[in-house]
């Protein structure tokens, strides 16, 4: 979308999960300081693709909230939710540095992940589905 198109359109800031502001695309340029060609680039797939890829997750991410069809976030959201339900199937019957290799992360964030996808820890998980523990 160009420049012009976008001008009628409100924008709302993301800084993670936080809304830092919203307006629309002269006023953001404004508020945040910055070249409208910036205010693009954080409104861009490729700069989403490259937080999830980097696992930064308190990135800013501008919206459009007049697009139609599926915003940037919640592509975002979507693929996050994704990753982390295959690290979590991953995890169950490998060791926790075996899963932090495979999948590039952090070996406390394997952990971390499989109880926001199971809601519980791995050794409760598999005691409570009768499998054998692996790793």
């Amino acid at each position: 979308m160009s420049v012009a198109e976008l001008e009628n359109h409100y924008l709302c800031v993301y800084k993670g999960e936080k809304a830092l502001t919203f307006g629309t695309f002269s006023e953001i340029v404004d508020k945040l300081q910055v070249k409208p060609s910036t205010v693009e680039w954080y409104m861009s797939n490729a700069h989403i693709k490259r937080l999830d890829e980097q696992h930064v997750t308190n990135g800013i991410v501008i919206v459009d909230i007049d697009a139609d069809g599926e915003s940037a976030r919640e592509i975002r959201t979507r693929r996050t939710r994704a990753k982390y339900k295959c690290i979590a199937n991953y995890y169950i019957r490998h060791s926790m540095d075996e899963t932090s290799f495979k999948f590039d992360c952090n070996v406390k964030q394997v952990s971390e992940i499989f109880k926001a996808v199971y809601g519980c820890s791995k050794r409760d998980y598999l005691k409570l589905n009768n499998i054998k523990k692996a790793g």
